[in-house]
């Protein structure tokens, strides 16, 4: 569910962004706009300058504030850009619409999203990633055809309409299934106890270690009651910062015996 989301939000992102040359063309093409080529090619490149440089801030933001609430905002700026865009009057007013608003609304989304994604996946995150991403193309397809047909059907400000409705809600319905973003760890193991064969930290790795074979030999332990006694008083030691390892082999140099009841030789 998750991939599926953020492939949503590469495929109206990255695909309104790919197909904006649609867009480019009706705008060129009306003349109350009073604006030419170079002009209005600069409103698909604010956009997309906004989207990448945004990309930076929204991790802050999703440490902040986490991947859903980022990414709801987003949507909602990309529907408000370009509901605004359909009404401009000029060319430049597209600049602080289509450009600003509705660019930083993708930063808010797109970065936020792949966030989300690796943080979903410790396993075959690289196939959920490239399946994710794969959206941008299919985008660029869809959303270049839609565009088209609706310029041709609504002109460009009645297009602009129904792909702010698309993006802006389709963006917003991603973010809500993009909760929450860490995965399941499972049962915490009881008060006192420690997961046998478990390797996530160094202190675990030593512990595991002091139960070992080497280290019951060396303590004098010949039975699981007395590994498993010896293995938590290590640990406990370990914990309240005193230097067991270090005591255990010094004493077996020294010619002691094993330990007893409280941990000591």
């Amino acid at each position: 569910v998750v991939t599926a989301a953020v492939f949503t939000t590469h495929l109206l992102c990255l695909g309104t962004q790919y197909s904006f040359s649609i867009l480019f063309n009706a705008l060129i093409a009306d003349t109350t706009l009073q604006g030419d080529s170079a002009a209005a090619s600069a409103v698909g490149s604010i956009s997309a300058a906004m989207m990448l440089a945004g990309s930076y801030p929204a991790g802050y933001l999703v440490k902040a504030f986490g991947v859903r609430s980022v990414m709801q905002v987003g949507s909602l700026l990309i529907l408000l850009g370009l509901l605004l865009s359909a009404q401009v009057t000029h060319l430049w007013m597209l600049y602080i619409t289509n450009g600003l608003i509705t660019g930083v609304g993708y930063a808010l989304c797109w970065a936020p999203a792949m966030t989300g994604l690796s943080r979903y996946f410790t396993s075959n995150r690289a196939l959920a990633t490239g399946f994710a991403v794969a959206g941008s193309g299919f985008g660029t397809m869809a959303l270049g055809q839609l565009s088209n047909a609706l310029i041709q059907t609504y002109g460009w400000r009645g297009s602009t309409r129904y792909i702010a409705l698309i993006s802006g809600v389709g963006n917003f319905l991603a973010a809500c299934v993009i909760y929450p973003v860490e995965p399941a760890t499972g049962p915490a193991p009881a008060a006192g106890t420690q997961q046998r064969g478990s390797s996530d930290t160094p202190d675990t790795e030593m512990r595991q270690t002091l139960r070992g074979a080497d280290v019951l030999a060396l303590t004098g332990a010949d039975s699981d009651k007395e590994e498993i006694a010896g293995g938590r008083e290590v640990a406990i030691t370990l914990e309240e910062g005193d230097d067991a390892p270090r005591g255990i082999l010094q004493a077996e140099r020294e010619g002691h015996g094993g330990l007893d009841g409280n941990g000591v030789r």
